[in-house]
């Protein structure tokens, strides 16, 4: 008996219900057999925590309290902002799930005169005026049981791929109150200064920001004759023309067990005449280590393009170098998961000692070969480099790490200003730890990074991982790194490849089709100037013979077919991806949720078996 429309819509009516039945059951089920539970299904893993995440979070001794303050209303009518902070919620109930209960976690709407307002404020987080005269609050506050307090003032969205890195940042200093001290020893402006010529102050380089986020910097003389006790690594930065006592204190600073991190250059760009060359003297020498002051690399196959002049195109400088891929060190902790780190006038290091470990950080490419020094000074036109330029065959070391058991530059003892002194070592009694690298600019900021005004301020925005190797070599000489792993994470945005992918495959049919117009635009306008030659009357006006109104009927109509068949690339194109949404709606709609279904089902059925053999047994 064929079914009635009524027996047919009370069926699909009793199916939907048996559905939603269904579902809320396995929802029920699913709530109790798999609670705790968590599947990371995206490609890039961007709900899995890094391991140096799960080492920071595991490493809170007292409970931490986060306060993220959004503005809901404000917030949300805004896209990018409401995506964005959907992602910071997500990852901070990833944070409190790893923390075992050491982060308590408090979402705050500061609705306009109210106490949570005040309360934002008071922690440092700052509103940013829209144009309907309200304010978006959008930043965490965290504070630990001394009153220590730590705070993201506002959630940068060019940061977003950065923000699990901030996150962890902010957890460890809460949890590491103390900061571990950076003596920073040069002459260079990294910490700011004063132009020469105006007397106008200079601001401190960025690099210099973002050590002091995780450290307390300590300026040392450079012409002082003492390490402070309670530096815990010493960053020295173009030791340009030091004095025989410092050379010594820093000599006897490495061999009773302190860190190093020294930025050596054959030209500093940022130094002045006669200060451009840096080695250290006698030390690289007694540690090891060759260092030729006088030598710059010059690399074509890594060399970056700049531009010389305003109607000049680019011009490829070989001594500015973007040291990319296999080029880091992708084995080291310190270099791991790097991309990208710009040098200028690098110079390069050798070992010659049998006793070191030398392991190199950076290096150039095989085709690079040393340049003098002297040529980078008042060099007006990079592309002369190039001339007479001859590749070498082998990659140069750029930075480095050594270690071993090294002796003393002052065999002898201390020199006559350092002092006579007691204790003097002559050797290390512990293997020593040193980061050499052979380049200042690096640390510069137009080597890595942008600066753009926002609301007054100066935002930096990088585009290089230089800040990134500064700062995870200081964490791994210092013996920390949880945080070096956890630098940057893929855009949790993700483009439609897939579309895209479909998307260029038509655009260079078109092309082609396009192409294949034009040609034959070109072709018939040709043949029409021969035909015009030929056809023009007394007064030159053009009379148009039977031969010309047939090339142009023919022209017509190829033009108007070549039309059709672009829409109809652009047509199956568009088809194409309705297809794609149908199948990912199916697969996010229906087959997702029946998969789940079915495996809930099958975990119920296994433990109702288990307790039924438990009961029995």
């Amino acid at each position: 008996m064929p079914a009635t429309p009524r027996s047919t819509r009370w069926y699909t009516i009793g199916s939907l219900v048996l559905l939603g039945v269904l579902l809320l059951g396995v929802n029920a089920v699913a709530d109790r057999l798999l609670s705790g539970m968590r599947v990371d299904l995206t490609s890039n893993q961007l709900y899995t925590l890094a391991d140096g995440t799960r080492d920071v979070l595991a490493d809170i001794d007292e409970p931490l309290n986060l306060y993220f303050f959004y503005s809901g209303e404000a917030g949300n009518a805004i896209p990018q902002v409401s995506s964005h902070a959907r992602r910071v919620r997500e990852l901070l109930d990833e944070f409190g799930a790893a923390a075992g209960g050491k982060l308590q976690i408090s979402v705050v709407d500061p609705e306009p005169f109210s106490d949570a307002e005040d309360r934002a404020v008071e922690l440092g987080v700052e509103p940013v005026p829209l144009d309907n005269d309200a304010s978006l609050y959008f930043g965490l506050a965290g504070t630990n049981a001394v009153g220590d307090r730590q705070v993201i003032s506002f959630f940068q969205l060019n940061r977003a791929n950065l923000l699990e890195y901030d996150l962890s940042k902010l957890v460890y200093q809460l949890a590491h109150p103390k900061k571990p001290v950076v003596g920073l020893m040069t002459r260079l402006p990294v910490a700011g200064g004063m132009i020469p010529q105006t007397r106008q102050p200079l601001p401190p380089w960025f690099i210099h920001q973002r050590i002091g986020e995780l450290f307390e910097v300590r300026d040392i003389e450079a012409d002082g004759s003492g390490i402070p006790a309670d530096v815990d690594v010493l960053m020295l930065v173009h030791p340009a023309n030091l004095e025989d006592a410092t050379l010594y204190a820093i000599d006897q600073y490495v061999l009773g067990g302190g860190k190093l991190v020294a930025f050596l250059d054959p030209f500093a760009a940022t130094a002045g005449p006669g200060e451009r060359s840096s080695s250290a003297g006698r030390l690289l020498e007694a540690w090891g280590v060759d260092f030729d002051p006088g030598k710059v690399v010059a690399d074509p196959r890594q060399a970056i393009a700049i531009s010389v002049e305003r109607n000049r195109p680019p011009v490829y400088h070989l001594a500015l170098i973007g040291v990319e891929g296999t080029n880091i060190n992708g084995d080291d902790v310190i270099t791991r998961g790097l991309t990208s780190i710009n040098l200028g006038y690098s110079g390069f290091f050798k070992p010659r000692a049998a006793g070191i470990e030398f392991t190199p950080l950076l290096v150039s490419s095989a085709q690079s070969a040393p340049l003098d020094a002297a040529r980078m000074e008042n060099l007006r036109d990079p592309g002369t480099l190039q001339l007479g330029f001859k590749p070498g065959e082998e990659a140069l070391v750029l930075a480095a790490r050594v270690s071993g058991k090294l002796k003393s530059a002052f065999p002898d003892g201390p020199p006559a200003e350092a002092g006579t002194g007691a204790g003097h070592l002559a050797e290390a009694a512990q293997p020593v730890n040193l980061v050499l690298i052979g380049d200042t600019d690096l640390l510069t900021d137009r080597f890595w990074v942008q600066i753009q005004n926002l609301l007054g301020q100066r935002l930096p925005i990088p585009f290089a991982n230089n800040a990134d190797f500064v700062v995870n070599t200081l964490d791994n000489m210092l013996g920390s790194n949880a945080l070096i792993n956890i630098r940057s994470r893929a855009d949790y945005v993700r483009p439609f490849d897939k579309v895209t992918e479909l998307r260029r495959v038509a655009d260079a049919k078109f092309r082609i089709k396009e192409q294949e117009l034009q040609q034959k635009l070109r072709d018939t306008e040709s043949r029409l100037r021969e035909l015009q030659t030929q056809s023009e009357g007394e007064n030159r006006r053009l009379i148009l013979s039977d031969e010309q109104k047939q090339a142009l009927v023919s022209y017509q109509e190829e033009k108007l077919r070549i039309r059709k068949q672009l829409r109809e690339v652009r047509h199956q194109l568009d088809k194409d991806i309705r297809a794609l949404g149908t199948a990912l709606k199916f697969i996010n709609i229906l087959l997702v949720p029946l998969l789940l279904s079915v495996l809930v089902i099958v975990i119920a059925a296994t433990r109702g078996r288990t307790r039924m053999k438990a009961q029995g047994a």
